[in-house]
This record gives C-alpha cells, structure tokens and sequence, in this order.
C-alpha cells in the first residue's frame, strides 16, 4: 500500500526536537522510524452546544477560566492529543466574551501542585507550553483576551491550531445530536466541510496534526449505511480535493444494534443477515477504489453499560468478539473486495465513565486489555464537568482532576509528567477506580514555596503487610472466580479469573503489594491479565506479581481490591487453589 504522510508536531511531553511524519501504513499510525504513533486523546467539547467556545472557562482562578493554562494541564497530565466537537451551525452565532479581570497567572509551582495527585510530593516547577500567548495579553492580570472575537469559527480555528502547535494531534468532529446540517442540506454540508478543511490546511501548524472526523453518532437520527455510506464518501472527496489529496479521515459505524455496537460504533461486514445488521460492505467497496482510501481511520465509540444501558457483550470474551466483529479484524485481517484489500488503524473516539458501577469497571478494564492487544488509540470521554452521563476529568469546579480517572488512563499508555512524563505505561489494567478523594487544586498565591522533593511515583513507594501484629486467623481473604474458560484445542485449556482480596487486618495494605498463586496444576503460560503485572515462575506451578496502582491499596476490616488473570494449561482445572498476599497466606472463599 503507498504511504500517505502528514507532517505532524512532535508528541514527546514538551521536546522541541525535529518532528517526525504521521503515516497511515496498513492497520498503523507510524512516524517516519516506523515507530508506532500512541494517540492518547481526550475529547473537549464547547464550539457544539452554543457556548461558542470550549467549556468550563467560567472562572477567574486561571487554573480552570484560562484556556492556555487549561491546555497546559491537559499536557501535563500526558495527553497528546484532543478531539474537538463542533456545529457549523454554531459558527453563525455570536462569539461571546471569555475575558476576565483579576485573573494573575499561576507560578509555575501552582501549576504543577494542581496536576500532582494527593499524597505525592510536587516533582518541581511545571514545564510551560511551547506556544503560550504573548506575555502582553494577560497584562493587569487579565485572561482570555488573546482568544479570537471576530467570529465563532476563527476562534475554533485558531483554538484548534493553538492545540497543535503546542505538540496536540487534533481530531475535529461534526457533531450530528446538536447539528443536523447533514440531514436538511448534504450540499451545504459537503461545502462547509470541504471550506473548513481548506481554511484548517492553510495554517501550517494545524495542517501537520489534524484529523478529520466526518459525523458523530449517525445512529442519532437512526441514519443506516445506505445513506450514511454515500454522504461519507461526498465529503470525504469534497474534503480531499480542498487539501490537494493529504487529508486524513476518522469515520464512525452505525445502525449495528443487533451486534450490541454503541452508537458510533458498527462496521460488521460479516452476520450481516444472521443479525439484521445495516450493512456496510457496499460502502467500503466503494471507499477501496478512492485514492483516500488509505487515508481513513476507523473511529468508533465504546460506552460501557452505565451509558449504553446494555450489559450485553460488555466484558469477557463477549465483548472481545462484538470488537471483533465490528473493527477489531479490520485493523488485523483488513477489509477485500476481490483482490483489493486494506488494513485500516483504529481510533476509539469516545469511551468514557464516572467509573463507580460495578459493570463499568468491569467493561472498561477489559476494553483497556483490549486496546493494549491491538495497539489502539483513544480519546477519552471527556475533559468536561458538564458531561451528565460520564462527568469529566476535572470535577464540577472545573479544578479539581479526577484522580481515579487518571489512574485507569495511565494502564493504557497515559504519561503524565507528575509520574516522570517520558516513563513506559503502565503494563495493567484495573478493575476498580482509584477511591482517592478528589483534592483541591490550590489557588493562586503571591508567594508560591516550590518543593524541593524528588520526582515521586504516584503511588507510595512501600509495601505493607496485611497482617496483624498476632493473628488469630488469617488476615486476608480471597474470593476467586471464573470469569470465562474454554478450550483451544490440542489439549489446551484456557481461564480467565477475577481475584478480589479482602484486608481481615487491622492496618492498611498499602500498593505496590505482591501476589501470589499457586496450589493449582502446572501452568503453560500467562495470556494477559488487568490490576497487576504477573509473571510465571520457570517450573510453570506458581504466578507471582505486583500490583502498583495507588486505588489497589486497602483500607483495615474489609478494604478490598480486585485483579485478574488470563492462563492457559493442560488441565481443564486451572483455579489456583492457594494464595499469598506480601507473603502470608490468605483465606479462599
């Protein structure tokens, strides 16, 4: 397949190094090395629902009302990338006011303080943003005046080219729930695409970043491919002519209902019958014979059920077959139509949750398994507060961050510079959230005292045992079940188990903790696992592992916390029959 490239700005944590090129190479987002390009994204929503700017810059604590302090932040908390929503109907409005009086900028300890979770030590001064406004736009101590009043769509192209040139890939994305241009005039909206995109390519910084989302959630006004698939392909050809052939496309699925797909998911090209699936092979035989063909990512969304309000194939091996089915073989095996076939790289573009039901935890732990598998990008569901289904990133002060939110982010490749910035991620994935309060981020002070500490872990660096002084009984008990099991032929038997341990013990379990099982039959192999980092010992009879992610701590008389754990065997039988916490023996129930 020939190589599309883009120029796009660096994704290192503020290095200011030569940038390599984005390429779309089969099912891979790479950079000129071949090296795979991790999208970490978040999406940030505002130029969609009338506000005529992103939300939540309400305040005069620059912290949350300033928007280059905000992105900042963001950086800082290790994203490299932002997806933002937007209405071509909400460019016609009047772009209103974000300034504000008595705004002083945070020192740069502040900054640093605001994106350090609670009990660990601030690692020093905050790096600051390539690209910050000119130091003469917050003279008197006034914020926001650098943001573009002339209209509603300068200030999103330049709020958009702000993103990039401050080292942000930026995915924009026509929001169809607030904006039904492409229901009541496909001409209008194929040109307004086709003029926005030609206007974003002719600022540089912005060209070399940008990704193209065509419409969200078509599902919305239960749109079916057969008329979904031919405005995809009007606006993509509009869009592609406009950019002289170097645009790079994100599309989403639809009318998928019967697989169990959220809305924005549904690519099944196969049961298409068996499961009354609107079918988009058509489609993508058509998109195969366009020269942008290898220029389109696949960019679904992936609610867990607090959201959808379906428990259907949302965990296990159910769910793994439902991503499948849908996109997951599209990115391994690729889509043919004859002899034409392409691989295409996959971009989940909205997954998201308040992360306190049970089934949540469960889906999105095992969506992160998932995306690990398949080297696969994301934006999660959303920086902003005012999100009712999902909530944000930040809480309802637009301040404080949402530490247990955090937390799951960084078992999927989340960097952020509070942990080392540059640090590999994470290698688990959890099932429960952080039950860190959320803590005030300080307010501007006139003299800021910077920390002289280290740069710390998140997590405290030293384990505790679970036992009391002198146990009567043991002090930690262990409830193991079977999540799945099954058989891969040749004598090969597969489980995946969920480990919840209780603290019995009158003093806290503090992570990083170790694990061990064994008791069981000979083990072949460790196939994956979430929550902790196992490892099979060389005569295959035990797993042993730690557990490092703060909210794995437990609180005394009842704290508990839950791991898993995917193994294969020789035995049909391969539930651990003993357990060790940080060494000591542990209760089965």
């Amino acid at each position: 397949m020939t190589e599309i490239s883009l120029k796009l700005v660096c994704l290192f944590l503020f290095v200011l190094t030569g940038c390599n090129a984005l390429r779309l190479r089969g099912s891979s987002i790479v950079d000129d090395d071949g090296s795979l390009i991790e999208i970490r994204g978040m999406n940030y929503f505002g130029f969609n629902n009338g506000q005529t700017m992103l939300d939540g810059l309400w305040s005069n604590n620059p912290l949350s009302g300033d928007f280059a302090t905000v992105v900042r932040r963001q950086k800082l908390l290790g994203f490299n990338a932002v997806r933002l929503p937007f209405s071509f109907k909400d460019f016609e409005l009047a772009p209103r006011s974000f300034v504000h009086q008595g705004c002083p900028l945070p020192s740069d300890e502040e900054v640093a303080a605001s994106v350090t979770p609670p009990g660990s030590a601030v690692r020093g001064p905050a790096p600051r943003l390539p690209k910050s406004p000119p130091a003469s736009s917050y003279a008197g101590d006034v914020c926001n005046a650098y943001l573009p009043a002339s209209s509603v769509r300068e200030r999103f192209l330049w709020v958009a080219e702000f993103y990039a040139r401050n080292g942000f890939v930026v995915l924009v994305d026509n929001h169809l729930r607030e904006d039904q241009t492409a229901l009541e005039d496909e001409d209008t909206w194929v040109a307004s695409w086709a003029s926005l995109a030609k206007d974003m390519f002719s600022r540089p910084a912005l060209k070399a970043a940008l990704i193209f989302d065509i419409l969200n959630e078509p599902d919305n006004f239960g749109m079916q491919w057969d008329k979904l698939g031919p405005m995809y392909l009007r606006a993509m050809s509009a869009i592609d002519q406009s950019t002289a052939g170097e645009a790079i496309f994100g599309i989403e699925g639809t009318g998928q209902s019967g697989l169990n797909a959220n809305w924005g998911d549904g690519f099944a090209t196969t049961k298409i019958n068996e499961l009354g699936l609107s079918d988009p092979r058509p489609f993508f035989d058509a998109l195969l014979k366009k020269p942008y063909a290898n220029r389109v990512i696949l960019a679904p969304h992936v609610y867990p059920p607090s959201v959808t309000n379906n428990e259907n194939a949302a965990t296990g091996n159910a769910l793994y077959d439902r991503l499948d089915t849908s996109f997951g073989t599209k990115q391994t095996n690729g889509y043919c139509d004859g002899s034409v076939c392409q691989k295409f790289p996959i971009l989940i573009g909205e997954f998201g949750s308040k992360l306190e039901a049970a089934k949540d935890l469960e889906s999105l732990g095992d969506l992160a398994t998932y995306l690990k598998d398949g080297n696969m990008g994301w934006f999660w569901w959303s920086w902003n507060a005012n999100s009712g289904d999902t909530g944000g990133l930040v809480s309802d002060d637009w301040l404080r961050i949402q530490w247990k939110k955090i937390d799951y982010l960084r078992t999927i490749g989340l960097y952020p510079w509070a942990a080392g910035g540059d640090s590999p991620p994470v290698a688990s994935t959890p099932s429960t959230p952080s039950t860190t309060p959320d803590t005030p981020s300080p307010s501007p002070s006139p003299k800021p005292q910077p920390s002289t500490s280290p740069s710390p872990s998140p997590s405290p660096s030293k384990p505790s045992g679970a036992q009391d002084p002198k146990p009567s009984r043991s002090p930690c008990q262990v409830k193991i079940k079977t999540e799945n099991s099954w058989s891969s032929g040749d004598s090969v038997y597969n489980a995946s188990f969920r480990i919840t341990i209780k603290n019995k013990g009158s003093r806290q379990v503090t992570a990083p903790w170790k694990l061990k099982l064994g008791g069981g039959p000979k083990y072949s192999k460790v196939r994956s696992s979430w929550g902790w980092d196992p490892s099979l010992s060389a005569n295959g009879r035990s797993i042993r592992g730690v557990a490092t992610m703060e909210y794995l701590s437990m609180d005394p008389k009842g704290g508990e916390a839950s791991v898993g754990v995917q193994v294969s065997g020789m035995s049909k039988r391969l539930r651990p029959k003993k357990v060790r916490l940080n060494g000591v023996r542990c209760r089965l129930v």
